[in-house]
């Protein structure tokens, strides 16, 4: 009798961060469940992985549902993968930090599963060459790997069956090929289907093995399945279908495989991912040409075997495609330094450490990632929680002088960055970028207000602008469309927000720009105005009780004759006055011999986020004691100082702008994917104060800005 074997991996994650509601509406609607419908059937036996978030989340609220694992462990029908506990991408970390997550992984599943773990679940399957050595070093002795990275070695697809071997400067790996057939018939064919694909490739070799593993949210949480898996009973028909064919397809763990058979053979991976992520992992630009390929080389008839060797990109592009990732990282990495030489020993700090490195807010493919802005907060909170805790480890006598001012290439960029760290304020200031604050860090309320977003072009943003107005799934099918195949706008009018930012969305982003232009035009990213580059440092002076940094620019500035060019000098001084207050001063000089600068206009534009645009608990407070939501639009004339309010996290920023002549503020907001489909997200509010300039040759011109933080209850 023609025989498969058949190895069943489920991963189930909730990122740190993620809603309570969102916690326990997927815990409702697909853990418990399918654990319910597996205990029913005990001759389906397969490898579970959960992420130390749902963990948590799961040991605080259900704690009955680690019985239920135990039991499952206990009856030999599951065995646990191990990983990083806060899933990570393991490739992108301190090598310390990824073998510390996993080691803690696996102690927490012995102490509450009474399992051993040997294999683990590879964050999001990003594969680097290097990783055998790190996993190998942690305890482990498999993963599971999709099949593209092995079709990367020229392999073909009817060779992937068992598992294969590899190795990095000697310390082995045994790697488990996932079959793509099986992840996109289960759960989205029929089970039948799935039993007729097994009888395809079944062997008279009885050790011939199929792997299957991917998301269990693909079981309940995504895009109507829930239905389809439960109430229609899917999983239960495929469960019992299998058990029915138990004689033919024979259901081990990976454990048992490989303790019974031995590898096919030794194999080199690639750096890759599965097949989705390289794509979204290109140049937005390249996207377009990359399908377009894919769809010309799909008329070919030799299609399948050209595809392996045209892939899409690198993970690690990730942090060069979204600015916004790769200053999460490089806060992650310093702050990843300061704990391993100041608190190695202490657990809590190296939680909330390791918090700050779960992989969801570092990208964006299909799924929201670094687009949504409370990802991201997350991020900062545990960084900058780990980071504080460290200074109360190293607290010296005086608690209120500055920890002092570093200059280095925090971006890698090649370029220097100016950083300041005091008890209660960080300010991490970028020179080149208009002597812009990329980082403003509130560490009483864990907070980062400079989390913001620059609006960005999206390959994906040519099919809403081409999406006819009905063009969505039909809701009736009978089996549910996979996520990947799904178009759908959460609301009409998306393709009106669809502009784009040619600098970064910091703080203090400085422009010149003739009175003439609208605020309209100003958010709407018109090109009416000149945002100011290229600030050097020019020296820092560090005291007791302030500390400053003075950049210096030069620019050229037409003047009222559009044929007279105007020089100008620059001088720009952050100073950090007291603990909690943040002063910065523009001095404008003009350095015609003759002609005066007066058809001008001057603007340093803020942009803060405190998450949430039409909240109750988060608003703007005017001079009249007025409050108007975060996502308001106004052109205030002679408006001279405002307060942002955040009552959820106990935050008040008081901004006064002296001989402001108006003062601009609207919602920056983007338009992204999610697996619900197209929507509009409020990424932060931008406040932008206006001065008029009036300066005559060689002389000088000065403007003011002063953020004061404080606790609002």
């Amino acid at each position: 009798m023609k025989k498969i074997n058949f190895l069943f991996g489920i991963h189930c994650h909730q990122p740190v961060g993620n809603f309570d509601h969102v916690f326990r509406e997927s815990f409702q609607l697909c853990y418990e469940p399918f654990l319910d419908v597996l205990s029913r059937h005990p001759g389906v036996r397969c490898a579970l992985h959960y992420t130390g978030p749902l963990l948590e989340w799961i040991e605080q609220n259900r704690p009955e549902y680690f019985d239920k694992i135990r039991m499952l462990v206990d009856r030999n029908q599951v065995e646990m993968l191990t990983g990083g506990f806060y899933e990570p991408i393991l490739s992108i970390l301190p090598d310390q930090d990824a073998h510390d997550q996993i080691v803690y992984m696996s102690n927490y599943t012995r102490k509450y599963f009474h399992y051993a773990p040997k294999g683990m679940w590879l964050a999001e399957r990003v594969w680097e060459p290097g990783l055998p050595s790190l996993l190998n070093n942690a305890g482990v002795e498999y993963s599971l790997l999709d099949d593209s990275h092995f079709l990367a070695t020229g392999m073909k697809q009817n060779e992937m069956f068992g598992y294969y071997i590899t190795e990095n400067k000697g310390t082995t790996l045994n790697l488990f090929p996932i079959n793509k057939n099986l992840r996109y018939l289960i759960p989205f064919k029929q089970p039948e289907d799935t039993i007729e694909y097994f009888r395809s490739i079944a062997s008279d070799d009885h050790s011939k093995a199929v792997t299957m593993g991917d998301d269990g949210e693909k079981f309940g949480v995504w895009p109507n399945t829930y239905d389809w898996v439960y109430k229609q009973g899917y999983l239960e028909r495929l469960f019992t279908l299998l058990e029915e064919n138990s004689s033919w397809i024979s259901m081990v763990t990976f454990s048992e495989y490989i303790k019974e058979n031995p590898p096919r053979e030794r194999i080199y991976l690639p750096t890759s991912s599965y097949e989705e992520m390289l794509e979204w992992s290109l140049p937005a630009r390249a996207i377009p040409q990359y399908e377009h390929t894919i769809h010309e080389m799909k008329k070919c008839p030799s299609f399948d075997d050209m595809k392996p060797f045209i892939r899409g990109g690198f993970w690690r592009n990730f942090l060069s495609k979204y600015h916004e990732s790769n200053l999460m990282h490089k806060k992650m990495l310093r702050v990843s330094k300061l704990v391993h030489t100041y608190a190695e020993k202490e657990l809590a700090v190296k939680k909330e450490l390791w918090r700050g490195q779960c992989n969801c807010a570092y990208w964006h493919g299909l799924f929201g990632g670094t687009y949504l802005n409370y990802l991201r907060n997350a991020i900062y909170t545990h960084l900058i929680k780990a980071e504080t805790m460290v200074d109360a480890i190293v607290k010296k006598e005086n608690s209120s002088e500055c920890r002092g001012i570093e200059t280095y290439d925090y971006m890698c960029d090649g370029q220097e960055k100016v950083l300041i760290s005091s008890p209660v304020l960080n300010i991490y200031i970028d020179p080149a970028h208009s002597g812009s604050c990329f980082e403003l860090d509130y560490k009483p309320a864990f907070f980062n207000v400079a989390n913001t977003f620059s609006r960005k072009y999206e390959a994906y943003h040519d099919k809403l602008l081409s999406m006819h107005k009905n063009e969505q799934n039909s809701a009736d099918k009978e089996q549910p469309a996979s996520i990947h195949d799904m178009v759908v706008s959460k609301e009409d009018g998306l393709e009106n927000y669809l502009q784009y930012d040619t600098y970064f969305r910091h703080l203090f982003v400085d422009h010149f720009f003739t009175p003439n232009i609208t605020l309209e035009e100003f958010k709407d990213g018109k090109k009416l105005f000149d945002t100011l580059n290229g600030y050097k440092l020019i020296g820092t002076r560090k005291s007791k009780k302030s500390t400053e940094v003075t950049l210096q620019a030069n620019q050229t500035i037409k003047g009222a004759n559009k044929d007279i060019v105007i020089p100008i000098e620059i001088t720009k001084k952050y100073k950090l006055n007291g603990e909690n207050q943040l002063d910065v001063s523009y001095i404008v000089t003009n350095l015609s011999e003759n002609s005066p600068l007066n058809d001008t206009n001057f603007a340093s534009e803020l942009n803060l986020t405190f998450l949430a645009g039409n909240n109750d608990l988060r608003y703007y407070l005017l001079e009249n004691a007025v409050r108007e939501p975060l996502n308001s639009v106004s052109a205030d004339t002679f408006s001279q100082s405002i307060a942002l309010c955040n009552e959820w996290d106990r935050i008040k920023i008081e901004v006064s702008m002296p001989k402001a002549v108006n003062l601009w503020r609207f919602p920056l907001e983007t338009v992204s994917q999610s697996e619900g489909g197209f929507e509009k997200t409020y990424q932060h509010s931008v406040i932008i104060p206006i001065w008029k300039l009036n300066v005559l040759p060689k002389q000088s011109q000065q403007f003011n800005i002063s953020l004061k933080f404080s606790s609002v209850i």
